[in-house]
């Protein structure tokens, strides 16, 4: 997978691009939620637990029955990369997504989706088309896969892929 550098690289171009104002801070934060999520959510357990209870009180609920409770809720869900990565849609991911829209709005959002797709190029050494339809399944916003279009040769030098033997041994 990249490494948050390659993330943040393309982040601020993105948001650069969008006219969105872009804060190291909550980049770094998303890339915690997604790749460290336990450590994330374990550290601001008290905070997330009264921000999300206003804005979603079910949500509220999957928090505290998996971090307070102790009682696991969904497979994949609070696990590194939420299992975005998935060549399927992962309920997980729109979990993750509903978190990031709670705490950042519309830009943790978008930091998510990238950070996703860029996860995702790297992980399954998609090429272009396969990465359009990947995107689609997941629900990616235009803006996103937008850029991914624009910027593909240089993201595949960022991220490539995981070379796959075409037959086991």
């Amino acid at each position: 997978m990249p490494g948050w550098g390659v993330h943040d690289k393309h982040a601020r171009r993105l948001f650069k691009e969008l006219c969105l104002r872009y804060d190291s801070v909550m980049s770094r934060e998303i890339n915690l939620l997604i790749d460290k999520p336990d450590d994330f959510i374990r550290n601001r357990l008290d905070y997330l637990l009264r921000v999300v209870r206003e804005r979603d009180s079910e949500f509220c609920k999957l928090l505290y029955l998996h971090f307070v409770l102790g009682i696991p809720v969904l497979g994949g869900v609070f696990k590194h990369d939420w299992g975005c990565c998935r060549l399927r849609k992962s309920v997980a991911f729109v979990i993750l997504l509903r978190l990031a829209e709670i705490l950042y709005g519309y830009e943790g959002v978008l930091l998510v989706q990238l950070h996703a797709s860029l996860d995702s190029i790297s992980k399954w050494g998609f090429d272009l088309s396969r990465y359009l339809k990947w995107a689609e399944i997941q629900g990616i916003s235009s803006e996103v896969k937008d850029y991914i279009h624009r910027y593909w040769n240089e993201i595949r030098t960022d991220c490539p892929g995981v070379k796959r033997r075409s037959s086991r041994p």
